[in-house]
Protein backbone atom coordinates (compact mmCIF):
# COMPACT_ATOMS: atom_id res chain seq x y z
CA UNK A 1 0.00 0.00 0.00
CA UNK A 2 2.96 2.31 0.47
CA UNK A 3 3.45 3.21 -3.19
CA UNK A 4 -0.27 3.67 -3.78
CA UNK A 5 -0.38 6.30 -1.06
CA UNK A 6 2.25 8.40 -2.79
CA UNK A 7 0.68 10.96 -5.05
CA UNK A 8 1.85 11.34 -8.62
CA UNK A 9 2.95 14.90 -7.83
CA UNK A 10 5.13 13.80 -4.91
CA UNK A 11 6.78 11.10 -6.99
CA UNK A 12 7.42 13.65 -9.76
CA UNK A 13 9.12 16.02 -7.32
CA UNK A 14 11.30 13.19 -6.02
CA UNK A 15 12.29 12.15 -9.54
CA UNK A 16 13.12 15.73 -10.47
CA UNK A 17 15.38 16.20 -7.44
CA UNK A 18 17.11 12.88 -8.13
CA UNK A 19 17.63 13.80 -11.79
CA UNK A 20 18.89 17.26 -10.82
CA UNK A 21 21.46 15.91 -8.37
CA UNK A 22 22.54 13.17 -10.77
CA UNK A 23 23.10 15.70 -13.58
CA UNK A 24 25.18 17.87 -11.26
CA UNK A 25 27.32 14.85 -10.35
CA UNK A 26 27.75 14.01 -14.05
CA UNK A 27 28.76 17.60 -14.73
CA UNK A 28 31.46 17.54 -12.04
CA UNK A 29 32.83 14.20 -13.28
CA UNK A 30 32.77 15.08 -16.98
CA UNK A 31 34.17 18.57 -16.52
CA UNK A 32 37.10 17.37 -14.45
CA UNK A 33 37.96 14.10 -16.19
CA UNK A 34 36.49 14.04 -19.70
CA UNK A 35 36.13 17.68 -20.72
CA UNK A 36 37.94 17.39 -24.05
CA UNK A 37 35.97 14.29 -25.06
CA UNK A 38 32.52 15.06 -23.72
CA UNK A 39 31.83 18.81 -23.72
CA UNK A 40 30.91 19.86 -27.25
CA UNK A 41 29.80 23.27 -28.46
CA UNK A 42 28.42 24.15 -31.88
CA UNK A 43 29.90 27.62 -32.53
CA UNK A 44 27.09 28.56 -34.90
CA UNK A 45 24.53 28.67 -32.09
CA UNK A 46 26.86 30.76 -29.95
CA UNK A 47 27.62 33.16 -32.81
CA UNK A 48 23.91 33.78 -33.44
CA UNK A 49 23.37 34.28 -29.69
CA UNK A 50 26.26 36.76 -29.58
CA UNK A 51 24.82 38.72 -32.51
CA UNK A 52 21.34 38.71 -30.98
CA UNK A 53 22.82 40.37 -27.89
CA UNK A 54 25.03 42.92 -29.63
CA UNK A 55 23.27 43.87 -32.85
CA UNK A 56 19.87 42.15 -32.75
CA UNK A 57 20.50 39.92 -35.79
CA UNK A 58 20.77 36.15 -36.23
CA UNK A 59 23.58 36.52 -38.73
CA UNK A 60 26.46 34.08 -39.13
CA UNK A 61 29.31 34.41 -41.62
CA UNK A 62 30.89 31.22 -42.94
CA UNK A 63 33.86 33.02 -44.35
CA UNK A 64 35.25 35.05 -41.47
CA UNK A 65 37.29 32.17 -40.00
CA UNK A 66 35.37 32.27 -36.69
CA UNK A 67 32.52 29.84 -37.31
CA UNK A 68 34.54 27.36 -39.37
CA UNK A 69 38.31 27.56 -39.65
CA UNK A 70 38.42 26.16 -43.19
CA UNK A 71 34.98 26.37 -44.80
CA UNK A 72 34.49 25.10 -48.33
CA UNK A 73 33.95 27.70 -51.05
CA UNK A 74 30.32 26.70 -51.58
CA UNK A 75 29.65 27.14 -47.84
CA UNK A 76 30.99 30.67 -47.61
CA UNK A 77 28.52 33.51 -47.21
CA UNK A 78 26.33 35.38 -44.77
CA UNK A 79 23.30 33.56 -43.37
CA UNK A 80 20.38 34.91 -41.33
CA UNK A 81 18.10 31.88 -41.59
CA UNK A 82 20.42 28.89 -41.53
CA UNK A 83 19.63 27.38 -38.13
CA UNK A 84 16.47 27.40 -35.96
CA UNK A 85 16.71 30.30 -33.53
CA UNK A 86 15.32 29.05 -30.18
CA UNK A 87 18.50 27.46 -28.82
CA UNK A 88 20.51 30.57 -29.70
CA UNK A 89 17.93 32.67 -27.81
CA UNK A 90 18.45 30.35 -24.85
CA UNK A 91 22.23 30.85 -25.02
CA UNK A 92 21.90 34.63 -24.80
CA UNK A 93 21.25 34.24 -21.06
CA UNK A 94 24.55 32.53 -20.12
CA UNK A 95 26.49 34.53 -22.74
CA UNK A 96 25.65 37.75 -20.92
CA UNK A 97 27.61 36.44 -17.92
CA UNK A 98 30.87 36.42 -19.98
CA UNK A 99 33.54 34.51 -18.02
CA UNK A 100 30.96 32.31 -16.23
CA UNK A 101 29.34 31.23 -19.50
CA UNK A 102 29.97 27.46 -19.29
CA UNK A 103 28.89 27.21 -15.64
CA UNK A 104 25.72 29.25 -16.14
CA UNK A 105 24.81 27.42 -19.36
CA UNK A 106 25.24 24.05 -17.68
CA UNK A 107 23.32 25.13 -14.57
CA UNK A 108 20.36 26.37 -16.63
CA UNK A 109 20.34 23.21 -18.73
CA UNK A 110 20.48 21.04 -15.62
CA UNK A 111 17.38 22.81 -14.31
CA UNK A 112 15.48 22.37 -17.59
CA UNK A 113 16.65 18.96 -18.81
CA UNK A 114 16.14 17.35 -15.39
CA UNK A 115 12.44 17.62 -16.24
CA UNK A 116 12.77 15.05 -19.03
CA UNK A 117 12.61 11.98 -16.69
CA UNK A 118 9.59 13.54 -14.93
CA UNK A 119 7.81 13.95 -18.26
CA UNK A 120 8.69 10.35 -19.15
CA UNK A 121 7.21 9.23 -15.81
CA UNK A 122 3.91 10.96 -16.65
CA UNK A 123 3.93 9.62 -20.23
CA UNK A 124 4.59 6.09 -18.91
CA UNK A 125 1.56 6.32 -16.62
CA UNK A 126 -0.54 6.75 -19.76
CA UNK A 127 1.22 3.92 -21.59
CA UNK A 128 0.84 1.44 -18.72
CA UNK A 129 -2.48 2.76 -17.40
CA UNK A 130 -4.13 -0.69 -17.43
CA UNK A 131 -1.25 -2.40 -15.62
CA UNK A 132 -1.68 -3.04 -11.91
CA UNK A 133 1.95 -2.00 -11.28
CA UNK A 134 1.86 1.06 -13.51
CA UNK A 135 3.41 3.47 -10.99
CA UNK A 136 6.36 1.21 -10.32
CA UNK A 137 6.89 0.61 -14.02
CA UNK A 138 6.71 4.35 -14.69
CA UNK A 139 9.25 5.07 -11.93
CA UNK A 140 11.70 2.47 -13.25
CA UNK A 141 11.29 3.84 -16.79
CA UNK A 142 12.01 7.35 -15.52
CA UNK A 143 15.12 6.15 -13.68
CA UNK A 144 16.34 4.49 -16.88
CA UNK A 145 16.05 7.88 -18.59
CA UNK A 146 17.95 9.52 -15.72
CA UNK A 147 20.80 7.05 -16.16
CA UNK A 148 20.78 7.01 -19.96
CA UNK A 149 24.32 8.24 -20.80
CA UNK A 150 23.33 10.24 -23.88
CA UNK A 151 20.71 12.18 -21.93
CA UNK A 152 23.02 12.60 -18.95
CA UNK A 153 25.42 14.31 -21.32
CA UNK A 154 22.79 16.83 -22.54
CA UNK A 155 23.48 19.38 -19.84
CA UNK A 156 27.11 19.73 -20.94
CA UNK A 157 26.44 20.35 -24.61
CA UNK A 158 26.26 23.63 -26.49
CA UNK A 159 23.95 22.16 -29.13
CA UNK A 160 20.18 21.95 -29.49
CA UNK A 161 19.61 18.18 -29.19
CA UNK A 162 18.78 18.28 -25.48
CA UNK A 163 16.25 21.08 -25.91
CA UNK A 164 14.62 19.31 -28.87
CA UNK A 165 14.29 16.19 -26.69
CA UNK A 166 12.75 18.22 -23.86
CA UNK A 167 10.09 19.83 -26.07
CA UNK A 168 9.40 16.53 -27.82
CA UNK A 169 8.75 14.87 -24.45
CA UNK A 170 6.72 17.89 -23.27
CA UNK A 171 4.60 17.84 -26.44
CA UNK A 172 3.89 14.11 -26.11
CA UNK A 173 2.94 14.52 -22.44
CA UNK A 174 0.60 17.43 -23.26
CA UNK A 175 -0.93 15.47 -26.16
CA UNK A 176 -1.80 12.59 -23.83
CA UNK A 177 -3.12 15.00 -21.20
CA UNK A 178 -5.21 16.78 -23.83
CA UNK A 179 -6.87 13.73 -25.34
CA UNK A 180 -7.49 12.05 -21.97
CA UNK A 181 -8.85 15.04 -20.04
CA UNK A 182 -10.22 17.20 -22.91
CA UNK A 183 -9.33 20.29 -20.87
CA UNK A 184 -8.78 23.51 -22.81
CA UNK A 185 -5.61 24.45 -20.91
CA UNK A 186 -3.76 21.36 -22.11
CA UNK A 187 -4.65 21.97 -25.76
CA UNK A 188 -3.36 25.57 -25.48
CA UNK A 189 -0.17 24.40 -23.76
CA UNK A 190 0.28 21.76 -26.49
CA UNK A 191 -0.02 24.48 -29.13
CA UNK A 192 2.69 26.53 -27.42
CA UNK A 193 4.99 23.52 -27.07
CA UNK A 194 4.55 22.55 -30.74
CA UNK A 195 5.27 26.14 -31.79
CA UNK A 196 8.58 26.06 -29.92
CA UNK A 197 9.35 22.60 -31.30
CA UNK A 198 8.87 23.97 -34.83
CA UNK A 199 11.40 26.73 -34.09
CA UNK A 200 13.82 24.04 -32.86
CA UNK A 201 13.29 21.23 -35.39
CA UNK A 202 10.62 21.89 -38.08
CA UNK A 203 10.21 18.21 -38.99
CA UNK A 204 9.24 17.61 -35.35
CA UNK A 205 5.77 18.91 -36.21
CA UNK A 206 5.12 16.12 -38.74
CA UNK A 207 4.49 13.30 -36.21
CA UNK A 208 2.23 15.51 -34.10
CA UNK A 209 0.18 16.62 -37.08
CA UNK A 210 -0.29 12.93 -37.93
CA UNK A 211 -1.29 12.09 -34.35
CA UNK A 212 -3.68 15.02 -33.99
CA UNK A 213 -5.40 14.22 -37.29
CA UNK A 214 -5.79 10.57 -36.20
CA UNK A 215 -7.28 11.76 -32.92
CA UNK A 216 -9.57 14.18 -34.79
CA UNK A 217 -10.88 11.32 -36.93
CA UNK A 218 -11.36 9.01 -33.95
CA UNK A 219 -13.08 11.70 -31.88
CA UNK A 220 -15.44 12.57 -34.73
CA UNK A 221 -16.15 8.89 -35.36
CA UNK A 222 -16.89 8.21 -31.67
CA UNK A 223 -18.85 11.47 -31.25
CA UNK A 224 -16.40 12.89 -28.71
CA UNK A 225 -15.73 16.62 -28.51
CA UNK A 226 -13.03 17.23 -31.09
CA UNK A 227 -13.13 21.02 -31.52
CA UNK A 228 -10.31 21.71 -29.05
CA UNK A 229 -7.98 19.59 -31.20
CA UNK A 230 -8.03 22.40 -33.76
CA UNK A 231 -6.32 24.74 -31.26
CA UNK A 232 -2.77 23.21 -31.27
CA UNK A 233 -2.94 22.83 -35.06
CA UNK A 234 -3.94 26.48 -35.46
CA UNK A 235 -1.26 27.70 -33.04
CA UNK A 236 1.44 25.68 -34.82
CA UNK A 237 0.21 27.04 -38.15
CA UNK A 238 0.48 30.60 -36.78
CA UNK A 239 4.10 29.99 -35.71
CA UNK A 240 4.93 28.68 -39.19
CA UNK A 241 3.35 31.73 -40.84
CA UNK A 242 5.06 34.07 -38.36
CA UNK A 243 8.46 32.63 -39.27
CA UNK A 244 7.68 33.01 -42.94
CA UNK A 245 6.70 36.66 -42.38
CA UNK A 246 9.90 37.24 -40.40
CA UNK A 247 11.96 36.05 -43.37
CA UNK A 248 9.85 38.09 -45.79
CA UNK A 249 10.48 41.26 -43.77
CA UNK A 250 14.21 40.64 -43.30
CA UNK A 251 15.14 39.21 -46.70
CA UNK A 252 12.16 39.65 -49.01
CA UNK A 253 11.67 35.86 -49.11
CA UNK A 254 8.62 34.08 -47.66
CA UNK A 255 10.38 30.96 -46.41
CA UNK A 256 8.65 28.97 -43.66
CA UNK A 257 11.64 26.75 -42.87
CA UNK A 258 15.40 27.34 -43.03
CA UNK A 259 17.93 27.79 -45.80
CA UNK A 260 19.81 24.63 -44.84
CA UNK A 261 16.94 22.50 -46.21
CA UNK A 262 18.19 22.51 -49.82
CA UNK A 263 21.79 22.01 -48.71
CA UNK A 264 20.87 18.97 -46.59
CA UNK A 265 18.64 17.55 -49.33
CA UNK A 266 21.50 17.76 -51.82
CA UNK A 267 24.05 16.30 -49.36
CA UNK A 268 21.85 13.24 -48.97
CA UNK A 269 21.11 12.93 -52.68
CA UNK A 270 24.04 13.30 -55.09
CA UNK A 271 26.28 11.03 -57.13
CA UNK A 272 28.81 10.57 -54.30
CA UNK A 273 26.37 10.00 -51.42
CA UNK A 274 26.03 6.26 -52.02
CA UNK A 275 29.73 5.43 -51.73
CA UNK A 276 30.07 7.48 -48.54
CA UNK A 277 27.03 5.82 -46.95
CA UNK A 278 28.32 2.36 -47.84
CA UNK A 279 31.70 3.21 -46.35
CA UNK A 280 30.13 4.64 -43.16
CA UNK A 281 27.29 2.11 -42.76
CA UNK A 282 24.67 4.76 -43.44
CA UNK A 283 26.08 7.38 -41.07
CA UNK A 284 25.80 10.77 -42.76
CA UNK A 285 27.88 12.77 -40.28
CA UNK A 286 30.87 12.93 -42.67
CA UNK A 287 28.99 13.68 -45.89
CA UNK A 288 30.14 17.31 -45.95
CA UNK A 289 33.81 16.40 -45.68
CA UNK A 290 33.65 13.60 -48.25
CA UNK A 291 31.17 14.95 -50.81
CA UNK A 292 31.79 18.70 -51.06
CA UNK A 293 35.43 18.44 -52.35
CA UNK A 294 34.04 16.93 -55.56
CA UNK A 295 31.95 20.06 -56.20
CA UNK A 296 33.80 22.87 -54.46
CA UNK A 297 35.75 24.22 -57.45
CA UNK A 298 32.99 23.62 -59.99
CA UNK A 299 30.40 25.45 -57.89
CA UNK A 300 32.68 28.18 -56.59
CA UNK A 301 30.19 30.77 -57.87
CA UNK A 302 27.78 29.82 -55.06
CA UNK A 303 29.64 31.97 -52.54
CA UNK A 304 28.41 35.00 -54.49
CA UNK A 305 24.74 34.03 -54.10
CA UNK A 306 22.59 34.89 -51.11
CA UNK A 307 21.37 32.12 -48.81
CA UNK A 308 17.93 31.80 -50.47
CA UNK A 309 19.42 31.54 -53.94
CA UNK A 310 21.78 28.83 -52.66
CA UNK A 311 18.84 27.06 -51.04
CA UNK A 312 16.93 26.95 -54.33
CA UNK A 313 20.04 25.80 -56.21
CA UNK A 314 20.70 22.90 -53.82
CA UNK A 315 17.01 21.90 -53.77
CA UNK A 316 16.94 21.72 -57.56
CA UNK A 317 20.11 19.58 -57.61
CA UNK A 318 18.79 17.23 -54.91
CA UNK A 319 15.39 16.81 -56.59
CA UNK A 320 17.06 16.31 -59.97
CA UNK A 321 19.19 13.46 -58.59
CA UNK A 322 16.19 11.80 -56.90
CA UNK A 323 14.04 11.88 -60.05
CA UNK A 324 16.86 10.67 -62.29
CA UNK A 325 18.11 7.93 -59.93
CA UNK A 326 15.10 6.34 -58.17
CA UNK A 327 16.75 2.96 -57.49
CA UNK A 328 19.90 4.51 -56.01
CA UNK A 329 17.69 6.81 -53.94
CA UNK A 330 15.91 3.77 -52.50
CA UNK A 331 19.25 2.10 -51.76
CA UNK A 332 20.49 5.30 -50.09
CA UNK A 333 17.34 5.44 -47.96
CA UNK A 334 17.96 1.89 -46.74
CA UNK A 335 21.53 2.84 -45.83
CA UNK A 336 20.27 5.97 -44.07
CA UNK A 337 17.85 3.75 -42.14
CA UNK A 338 20.84 1.73 -40.86
CA UNK A 339 22.73 4.91 -39.99
CA UNK A 340 19.75 6.35 -38.16
CA UNK A 341 19.39 3.30 -35.91
CA UNK A 342 23.09 2.65 -35.44
CA UNK A 343 24.20 3.15 -31.82
CA UNK A 344 27.53 4.64 -32.98
CA UNK A 345 28.80 7.18 -35.46
CA UNK A 346 31.11 5.72 -38.07
CA UNK A 347 33.73 8.45 -38.27
CA UNK A 348 37.32 9.02 -37.31
CA UNK A 349 38.93 11.78 -35.28
CA UNK A 350 35.81 12.41 -33.21
CA UNK A 351 35.00 11.95 -29.53
CA UNK A 352 32.39 9.37 -30.57
CA UNK A 353 35.31 7.05 -31.28
CA UNK A 354 36.62 7.13 -27.71
CA UNK A 355 36.66 3.73 -26.01
CA UNK A 356 34.57 4.99 -23.11
CA UNK A 357 31.88 6.33 -25.44
CA UNK A 358 31.88 3.18 -27.54
CA UNK A 359 31.62 0.86 -24.52
CA UNK A 360 28.91 2.88 -22.77
CA UNK A 361 26.88 3.22 -25.96
CA UNK A 362 27.00 -0.49 -26.73
CA UNK A 363 26.00 -1.39 -23.16
CA UNK A 364 23.11 1.08 -22.85
CA UNK A 365 21.90 2.13 -26.29
CA UNK A 366 22.25 -1.22 -28.08
CA UNK A 367 19.77 -3.16 -25.89
CA UNK A 368 17.29 -0.25 -25.90
CA UNK A 369 17.27 -0.13 -29.71
CA UNK A 370 16.83 -3.91 -29.98
CA UNK A 371 14.13 -4.21 -27.29
CA UNK A 372 12.36 -1.12 -28.55
CA UNK A 373 11.96 -2.67 -31.98
CA UNK A 374 10.91 -6.01 -30.47
CA UNK A 375 8.15 -4.11 -28.66
CA UNK A 376 7.02 -2.55 -31.95
CA UNK A 377 6.98 -5.97 -33.64
CA UNK A 378 4.96 -7.49 -30.75
CA UNK A 379 2.52 -4.61 -31.02
CA UNK A 380 1.96 -5.24 -34.74
CA UNK A 381 1.78 -9.04 -34.47
CA UNK A 382 -0.70 -8.97 -31.60
CA UNK A 383 -2.72 -6.14 -33.16
CA UNK A 384 -2.82 -4.06 -30.02
CA UNK A 385 -3.53 -0.79 -31.80
CA UNK A 386 -7.20 -0.75 -30.80
CA UNK A 387 -6.62 -1.53 -27.12
CA UNK A 388 -3.45 0.55 -26.56
CA UNK A 389 -3.90 3.90 -28.26
CA UNK A 390 -1.08 5.65 -26.39
CA UNK A 391 1.45 2.98 -27.36
CA UNK A 392 0.31 3.27 -30.98
CA UNK A 393 0.92 7.02 -30.79
CA UNK A 394 4.44 6.55 -29.42
CA UNK A 395 5.28 4.15 -32.26
CA UNK A 396 3.87 6.59 -34.83
CA UNK A 397 5.99 9.34 -33.26
CA UNK A 398 9.17 7.24 -33.52
CA UNK A 399 8.50 6.24 -37.16
CA UNK A 400 7.26 9.64 -38.39
CA UNK A 401 10.26 11.36 -36.78
CA UNK A 402 12.57 9.02 -38.68
CA UNK A 403 11.02 9.11 -42.18
CA UNK A 404 12.11 12.63 -43.29
CA UNK A 405 15.73 11.80 -42.46
CA UNK A 406 15.64 8.98 -45.02
CA UNK A 407 15.03 11.64 -47.67
CA UNK A 408 17.80 13.96 -46.46
CA UNK A 409 20.57 12.22 -44.50
CA UNK A 410 20.75 10.55 -41.12
CA UNK A 411 22.99 10.14 -38.13
CA UNK A 412 22.46 8.99 -34.55
CA UNK A 413 22.06 12.60 -33.35
CA UNK A 414 18.78 12.92 -35.25
CA UNK A 415 17.30 9.87 -33.49
CA UNK A 416 18.21 10.91 -29.94
CA UNK A 417 15.12 13.12 -29.31
CA UNK A 418 12.97 9.97 -29.58
CA UNK A 419 15.20 7.65 -27.54
CA UNK A 420 13.00 8.15 -24.46
CA UNK A 421 10.16 6.57 -26.49
CA UNK A 422 12.38 3.55 -27.13
CA UNK A 423 13.13 3.32 -23.41
CA UNK A 424 9.37 3.23 -22.72
CA UNK A 425 8.94 0.53 -25.38
CA UNK A 426 11.85 -1.38 -23.83
CA UNK A 427 10.06 -1.35 -20.47
CA UNK A 428 6.93 -2.61 -22.21
CA UNK A 429 8.84 -5.70 -23.39
CA UNK A 430 10.51 -6.22 -20.02
CA UNK A 431 7.19 -6.06 -18.14
CA UNK A 432 5.75 -8.69 -20.46
CA UNK A 433 8.61 -10.99 -19.47
CA UNK A 434 8.97 -10.10 -15.80
CA UNK A 435 5.33 -10.29 -14.78
CA UNK A 436 4.92 -13.73 -16.26
CA UNK A 437 6.92 -15.07 -13.33
CA UNK A 438 5.04 -15.09 -10.04
CA UNK A 439 8.22 -15.04 -7.97
CA UNK A 440 9.34 -11.76 -9.51
CA UNK A 441 5.87 -10.28 -9.10
CA UNK A 442 5.83 -11.37 -5.48
CA UNK A 443 9.25 -9.84 -4.93
CA UNK A 444 8.12 -6.52 -6.42
CA UNK A 445 5.12 -6.53 -4.09
CA UNK A 446 7.31 -6.62 -1.00
CA UNK A 447 7.19 -3.49 1.09
CA UNK A 448 10.96 -2.83 1.17
CA UNK A 449 11.16 -2.97 -2.65
CA UNK A 450 8.34 -0.44 -2.91
CA UNK A 451 10.18 1.77 -0.46
CA UNK A 452 13.39 1.50 -2.47
CA UNK A 453 11.59 2.49 -5.69
CA UNK A 454 10.28 5.61 -3.98
CA UNK A 455 13.37 6.74 -2.14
Amino acid sequence: MLLKNYSQKRISYSLYIFSLLLNLVFFIIFKNFFKDEIIITDPRFEKVAYNLIHNGTSEINWGDGKIMLNPFEIQKGVYNNWYPIVYSLWLTIPLMTNENYLIVRTFLQVILFSMIPVLVFSISLHIFKYHEHRKRIAIITSLMVCLYPIYANFTLQGSDTGMITFFNALSLYLLFQSINTRKLKYFIQLGISLSVLFLLRPIGLLPYFVLIFIELFQSYKNKINYKYLIIPLFMAFLSIMAWGMRNLILAGEFNITYTNVGYNLWLGNNEFTNQVLKKRLGDGSTLEDEVIPHFDKKWKFLKELNEYEKDRFFKSKGIEFITNNPLETVENSLLKFIGYWSPLRMREGHWSDSRIKTLVTIIFTGPILILGWISIIFFLIQREYKQRREKLYIIILVIAWMVPHLLFFSTTRFRIPTDFCLIILTMDVLTRIIFKYKKVTSFLNKEFVKTFLIY
